[in-house]
C-alpha cells in the first residue's frame, strides 16, 4: 500500500504522513520568545505540560538534554501538576491547538501554586492567556502541509 501514491492520497486526507515527513524542519525552525524571562537562576526543576504530539519536543528534552540541563524534568500529560511544583519550578505549558483541556486546567493550577510559568501555543485559548498574562511564550507558527 505504501508505494501506491494514488491510495495514500485517497486514505491520508488529512496530510498525517507530510507532517511526519516535515518534523526535521520543524525542530530546527527558529522562534521568537515574546516577554522573555531569566528564569535560571531561581529554578530547581522543569515540568512540562502537554498532551499527545504537543509534549514531543519534551520528550527530545528530557532524552536529549537532561545532563546539561542538571535538574529533574517532568512531563505531566494530565490535569493536575506534581505535589511538589511550586515557585521554584518552571512550568511549559504546551499545546498546538492552544486549548488543550488538561493543559489549560494545569495553567489555572499553576497559578494559584504561584510557579514559574512559560507557554508554547500555535493558538487559542492558551495563547491568549499567554498575552493576558504576559507571560513568557513562543507562538508557533501555522505549518501549512501540501
Amino acid at each position: 500500500m505504501l508505494d501506491e501514491l494514488k491510495l495514500l492520497e485517497q486514505r491520508d486526507t488529512e496530510k498525517t504522513l507530510d507532517s511526519g515527513v516535515m518534523q526535521p524542519d520543524q525542530l530546527i525552525m527558529e522562534v521568537d520568545v515574546v516577554n522573555r524571562v531569566n528564569f535560571t537562576d531561581q529554578i530547581s526543576s522543569l515540568v512540562f505540560v502537554g498532551m499527545g504530539g504537543s509534549a514531543l519536543a519534551a520528550e527530545f528534552v528530557q532524552t536529549w538534554l537532561k545532563k546539561e540541563i542538571g535538574i529533574p524534568i517532568e512531563i505531566v500529560k494530565s490535569y493536575n501538576l506534581p505535589p511538589y511544583v511550586d515557585s521554584n519550578t518552571l512550568v511549559i505549558y504546551g499545546s498546538c491547538s492552544g486549548n488543550t483541556e488538561e493543559v489549560l486546567e494545569a495553567l489555572e493550577e499553576g497559578k494559584t501554586r504561584d510557579v514559574n510559568r512559560a507557554i508554547i501555543a500555535g493558538g487559542g485559548t492558551l495563547a491568549d492567556r499567554a498575552i493576558d498574562e504576559s507571560l513568557s511564550h513562543v507562538l508557533l507558527p501555522q505549518i501549512k502541509i501540501q
